[in-house]
Order: C-alpha cells, then sequence, then structure tokens
C-alpha cells in the first residue's frame, strides 16, 4: 500500500503574508532591501507558488552535451604573442583561436610538439584570407567581420567546405563585439540572434538547406559579472535558436543544436589594479561553464597591458582548476531545476526575443547595423552603466572602490571600457 503525504493541515501563505513576515523579521524595513540591483530592467525574482504556476519553463535550453560537461579550453594568439604558446607548450589547450594572416601566410606558424589543439581561424575584416588559402585540417571554424558589403562571401566559404568534405563552422553570431561596448545581456543575445539569422537566409538564398546552413554557424558571446544571469543567458541562447531552426523544418535533430564559444567581455575589465580582473574572469568563466558552452576562452589578466607569458599561463590554468579540481565537468546542467537560474533563463529569453523582432521588422542585423540603429541602443545602456558607476551604484573591485593606489599605475591602453573615466581619475591623485 503507498503511503502518501497528507499536505492539508498545513496552511496555505500567500506571496503578500510572506512579505509581511519577511518585513516583520528586518524590523519593518522593506523588502526592497534584500534585492540586488539588476540596472538593465528585467526585474528582480520573488519565488512563489503564484510565480511558479504563472511561468512555463522551457526543456529545451540542455545543450547537447550527453555524458559530461565538457567544453575546450581556449587561447587567443597572434604572431607576437605566439612564442608565448610556444613557450608553455601545447598541453592543457584544446582550441586556438588564431590569426588568419599569421595562421595560414606565416612560414612561423606551426604548432609545438605535444598535441594537437583544435584551430579557430579569425581573418577580422580580412576574409578573403579563407577563400584563397587552404585551411587546416584541424581547423574547428571560421570568424571574420561580417557586414552588409560581405556577408555574400559565406556562399563561396560553404562551397569551398563542401568540395573538401569538411565540417568547420564558417562563421560566427556575435554577440560578444556588444558585450565589449557595454550592451546589457539581454542586448547581447538578441543581436546575435538577429546576426545568426541574416547568415542563416543568406545560406539558403544561395541554395544550402536549412540543416546545411545551421552547421556552418557559431555563436561567439561574451561573459560579464552578473553571474546567475550570464548562466541564464546561455541557456535562453539555445532556446531561442533552436525555435529559429525549427521554424524552417529542419530534417536532421542535430540543427537544431549550436555550438557557443565565449570569452570574458573587455567591457567591465580594469586597466588598474589588473589582477583584480583574475577574479573577474574566473567567476564569469564558471557562469559560461555552467550555462553549457562548448569553448571558454579566459582574457589575460592584463588585457589593456603589454602582454606577459605569466598571463597567458594562468589563463590557461584557471581553467585547469576548474576542470580537474572543481570538477565543473562533471555534471550537465547544473543550474537545471534552480527557479532562480530558470526564472531568469524565461526572463532573458523573452526579453531577447522581443529585441530579435524588432530588429527583423527593421530589416534584419545588417540593415540595422549599417543605420547605426544598434550601436545607437548600445551606446545608451553603456552611459547608463557609468553613470550608475560614477555615482556608486554600481560597483567595480580596484576602479571605484577598494582601490589600491599603492598599485603601479600602468600605461593600459584608452580603449572604450566601463571604467576608464573613474582609472583617468584615479591615475591623476
Amino acid at each position: 500500500m503507498e503511503n502518501k503525504i497528507d499536505f492539508s493541515s498545513f496552511k496555505h501563505i500567500s506571496k503578500e503574508e510572506w512579505i509581511q513576515k519577511i518585513e516583520a523579521e528586518f524590523k519593518g524595513q522593506s523588502i526592497e532591501n534584500l534585492k540586488w540591483p539588476t540596472f538593465d530592467g528585467l526585474g528582480e525574482v520573488f519565488l512563489s507558488d503564484s510565480s511558479v504556476e504563472e511561468n512555463c519553463f522551457s526543456t529545451d535550453i540542455r545543450s547537447a552535451k550527453s555524458s559530461a560537461n565538457q567544453w575546450g579550453i581556449e587561447l587567443t594568439f597572434d604572431e607576437s604573442t605566439w612564442p608565448f604558446y610556444a613557450e608553455m607548450g601545447a598541453e592543457g589547450v584544446d582550441v586556438l583561436n588564431v590569426d588568419a594572416k599569421f595562421a595560414l601566410t606565416s612560414e612561423h606558424f606551426h604548432l609545438p610538439n605535444g598535441g594537437e589543439p583544435k584551430l579557430f581561424i579569425d581573418a577580422k575584416s580580412e576574409v578573403k584570407l579563407l577563400v584563397d588559402n587552404p585551411i587546416p585540417p584541424n581547423t574547428s571554424g571560421l570568424d571574420w567581420d561580417s557586414d552588409s558589403d560581405n556577408v555574400s562571401t559565406i556562399n563561396e566559404l560553404f562551397q569551398v567546405r563542401k568540395s573538401h568534405n569538411a565540417s568547420y563552422s564558417l562563421a560566427c553570431a556575435n554577440g560578444l563585439e556588444w558585450s565589449n561596448k557595454g550592451a546589457y545581456i539581454s542586448e547581447e543575445l538578441g543581436f546575435a540572434l538577429a546576426h545568426g539569422h541574416d547568415l542563416l537566409v543568406e545560406l539558403m538564398k544561395n541554395g544550402a538547406t536549412i540543416d546545411e546552413a545551421s552547421s556552418c554557424i557559431q555563436f561567439k558571446m561574451g561573459v560579464g559579472n552578473s553571474f546567475f544571469k550570464e548562466i541564464a543567458k546561455f541557456r535562453a541562447l539555445r532556446t531561442l535558436w533552436k525555435a529559429i531552426i525549427k521554424s524552417y523544418d529542419p530534417k536532421k535533430d542535430s540543427s537544431l543544436t549550436t555550438s557557443i564559444r565565449a570569452t570574458n567581455s573587455r567591457w567591465n575589465k580594469t586597466g588598474i589594479d589588473e589582477h583584480t580582473n583574475l577574479l573577474r574572469t574566473t567567476t564569469e568563466a564558471m557562469s559560461a561553464i555552467i550555462g553549457g558552452v562548448d569553448t571558454m576562452n579566459v582574457l589575460p589578466y592584463n588585457v589593456f597591458s603589454a602582454s606577459k607569458s605569466e598571463a597567458y599561463r594562468w589563463s590557461r590554468n584557471t581553467q585547469l582548476l576548474l576542470r580537474e579540481e572543481s570538477f565543473l565537468n562533471r555534471v550537465i546542467d547544473p543550474g537545471s531545476g534552480s527557479y532562480y537560474i530558470e526564472d531568469w533563463s524565461e526572463k532573458i529569453a523573452n526579453t531577447a526575443w522581443s529585441i530579435f523582432q524588432s530588429i527583423e521588422k527593421e530589416g534584419g542585423y545588417f540593415k540595422c547595423e549599417e543605420d547605426g540603429k544598434l550601436d545607437e541602443l548600445c551606446l545608451k545602456s553603456a552611459e547608463e552603466q557609468k553613470a550608475e558607476l560614477r555615482a556608486g551604484e554600481r560597483v567595480l573591485i580596484g576602479a571605484n572602490i577598494h582601490v589600491n593606489k599603492k598599485a603601479e599605475q600602468i600605461n593600459s591602453s584608452n580603449e572604450e571600457r566601463l571604467s576608464l573615466e573613474v582609472e583617468k581619475q584615479v591615475q591623476t591623485i
């Protein structure tokens, strides 16, 4: 006989009663004091039975990983920093993000003994390099600055890939660019989805099937310091991209999944007291890995100053610690079932989808980018964050709080970032 627990004797407590109880414990202070500011207008989460019933969470947010949460440790090199990689050896690095001109045309490019990692080749604005030169057999993906003038090049790359019976991706839907400029999470995601969709359409209008087109595209996303929201962002990305692909009636289930590459956003990194960036890059990497990304690229802590071999070694070792000592590779989608993360996944997905739809109505990603509409939205978000930093409403360790005035003041670049204005004030003290 099955024993059932009888809950009928337990009184139902409404959300309002919970709030009254909390505020009584707070001796009359408002529950608003418990809320962590979210800055981007998405609102805070409060757990109650009514809010659980109101939300219908998606089950499509898990990655295609089936046995473990393995991810590729990625590092970025060009010709000037390549000796650092040769110095520390191939061990522990799974993917090399290499400048195309160096990887495809330089006689100095060769992999050291000890391993053969996958290559991700970035041509930036010189996409013809990818068309005119042989692609190495261990290449997993290509990247280039696609815009309305050169997007048709993806069709040439598709024919080259097809002739070699290869499977590397041909382009990245780029959210990282907007993360680096100060876009909010939902904006970054909405922009990236629109970019990916425009690339899909370009391939399909030139003869590719939806299954072929979807296999050509990866997502390149930034990771900021909102720990739980960043986890939710990657889960929302998979849900929304699946919805887009599904609308074109693919024949293969594999077309519904996507590969996600993550890199720390440069936006919230500091050029003074630069070792504080180690704290940011580590927790951000945790967010991305828990969110189920396929590769993670941890930036060197001295990202705005002269490169150091030690910084690249620490970038690699950060991920080795997360893999070998924190065991983040053991559990697939550990955020699943967490009300807080599930709710954020839903909120971010809904907001990003609205942004994606508005871009589509305006003519698509490339049209909006060319018209300056995306930059306009991003600039507004960036200025809001700078104002919050100046007012002390937003905290950045080492920049506007706990400033180490004895730290060596470095000659960092003037690259636009959240703390640049505050850093200049500190350096004049």
